[in-house]
């Protein structure tokens, strides 16, 4: 894998009820990412406080928003790193992982908490694994991270992808239709138009979807929302292009609204 993440918080606290096993009252994101099998990572986290600022950051082998966790023995559903600083100034951390080789899935979701909105954390997924003894030793006085013993279970892979809330499943693919099962959130960033996938359930009438595209790194919006189509049918696909021709390296955050009141976000990465 060896690629550099940056994860930032949402703008604005996490509704009661959206992810029933974290919790409330956090500026929250999930991302999701894949990982392989019996494959060991570090995850190193870089980031800067003013003192005391809690932060979350959760690498989960089941879907967030599924309102039971599966309970499995000899593996863990959670890898967790409590970023919060005592004192100012920039703080590092090393976390070490293995992924089941009897994962069911392929996917791990990374939730990403903060008290404060916008706040970030830079991560670097490297494979292989830093050594144990480097990761488990000291710099400065302070332990740089953790060696975590049981392996990570990847619960098999929902049949439509995160988010999948409300009324509104959307997935993303760099061709239309044909992701809903397996969609790919990584894109090259010369692939000039990507596709939101969406299915609409239980929803009577047309109400109209708008869409916008935020570059996650300036937080520049890319495309304004706007309406680009009415829900006729259960699913359809909506083109995002690139104004430019292509992306530039980095994240992206895809809204999709659905009739005035209903928000849902996904997120992909443009790569070299």
């Amino acid at each position: 894998m060896n690629e550099t993440f940056i994860l930032r918080a949402a703008s604005e606290i996490v509704p009661e009820g959206k992810y029933p096993t974290i919790g409330s009252g956090y500026y929250t994101t999930v991302y999701r990412i894949a990982l392989e099998k019996g494959r060991k990572y570090t995850m190193r986290s870089v980031w800067k406080t003013e003192g005391r600022e809690p932060r979350l950051i959760m690498i989960l082998g089941y879907d967030p928003t599924l309102k039971a966790r599966p309970s499995r023995s000899g593996v863990t559903s959670s890898i967790v790193l409590n970023t919060s600083g005592s004192s100012a100034g920039e703080f590092k951390d090393w976390t070490s992982f293995t992924v089941s080789e009897k994962s069911e899935g392929n996917f791990a979701w990374i939730v990403y908490a903060a008290k404060k909105p916008g706040e970030s954390t830079t991560v670097f997924f490297a494979d292989p694994a830093d050594p144990d003894d480097f990761v488990k030793g000291s710099e400065k006085g302070f332990t740089r991270g953790q060696v975590w013993s049981t392996p990570l279970y990847l619960e098999r892979d929902p049949e439509t992808t995160v988010p999948a809330l409300g009324n509104l499943v959307l997935a993303l693919g760099s061709d239309p239709m044909g992701f809903a099962i397996r969609p790919s959130l990584r894109f090259p960033a010369s692939t000039s138009t990507i596709y939101a996938v969406f299915g609409v359930n239980g929803i009577s009438g047309s109400p109209k979807l708008s869409v916008s595209v935020m570059e996650l790194t300036s937080g520049k919006i890319i495309l304004q929302s706007k309406v680009v189509a009415s829900v006729s049918g259960d699913v359809g696909d909506i083109p995002i292009i690139s104004p430019s021709g292509s992306w530039r390296p980095g994240w992206y955050k895809v809204t999709i609204g659905l009739g005035p009141t209903e928000r849902h976000e996904i997120y992909f990465l443009a790569v070299e």
